[in-house]
């Protein structure tokens, strides 16, 4: 993937040079602190996901395998029927974790697929001993998302045989990026799971997102989905290093 725009440093999992000194510019120090902020906050949610799923293992009478699929469907145009190639399919598990009432919903397991030039998709059944994801689960089930370019949900619910609705964009950069942002936290259970299926997904949108992107509110946002990408590809770490330094260079 080509990087076009000089405000964004080349993907890269090195860390930055040890003991480099960056000159502090207006609002760094504050701007810092809330950057520390969102990167605990971030740590936090992750900690709390792997926590909620250890405790409903610990408390169920039994921990199982965790298996779904398969789930097959289309994606379609809204009003012509037309299929859309090409389109990113998302499938994701969740269900309440724990036993006897005690628990909460957790999404667990992760799946993504692209359509075929009919429009079909086809997610293949899926078993995993080692991810501790679903365990203690009950009233599972799945949601199927549909991403392309150019495109954004319909708002109409699949039906039984799981057909995805999407509309052509109209509306100016600002919206799309709203949009584009509104993906984030696609992320479930363990991390060796989506951050191998969720990479195509976080790529496109990315690619979107910097083409159209001009202004410096439009640049951050974007940049907010390259970190998205660079953590699933990098680590938690490397992806924040990133990210703080692309900030500074669009100050």
């Amino acid at each position: 993937m080509r990087l076009h725009r000089s405000w964004l440093a080349p993907l890269t999992a090195r860390p930055l040079a040890t003991g480099a000194y960056v000159p502090a510019t207006k609002g760094a120090t504050a701007q810092a602190a809330t950057d520390r902020s969102e990167e605990s906050a971030a740590s936090i949610m992750r900690s709390l996901r792997v926590m909620t799923v250890f405790a409903a293992c610990v408390h169920a009478s039994a921990c199982f395998a965790l298996s779904g699929g398969p789930v097959r469907g289309h994606v379609l145009e809204e009003g012509s029927g037309r299929p859309i190639s090409g389109a990113i399919v998302v499938v994701r598990w969740s269900g309440v974790a724990g036993t006897m009432g005690h628990g909460g919903g957790v999404c667990y397991h992760v799946e993504t697929t692209t359509t075929k030039g009919d429009g079909s998709y086809d997610v293949p059944q899926w078993h995993d001993p080692e991810d501790r994801g679903g365990t203690g689960m009950s009233h599972q089930r799945y949601h199927v998302t549909a991403f392309k370019q150019g495109y954004v949900g319909s708002g109409h619910l699949p039906r039984s045989d799981e057909t995805v609705y999407l509309t052509p964009f109209s509306g100016g950069s600002k919206a799309r990026l709203d949009y584009l942002a509104g993906f984030g936290g696609m992320q479930c259970g363990d991390w060796n799971n989506y951050s191998k299926q969720l990479v195509p997904l976080y790529e496109a949108i990315y690619e979107e997102a910097s083409r159209i992107a001009t202004s410096r509110q439009e640049r951050e946002s974007a940049i907010l989905n390259l970190r998205d990408l660079e953590e699933m590809r990098f680590g938690h770490e490397a992806a924040y290093r990133n990210w703080r330094k692309r900030r500074e260079l669009l100050q």
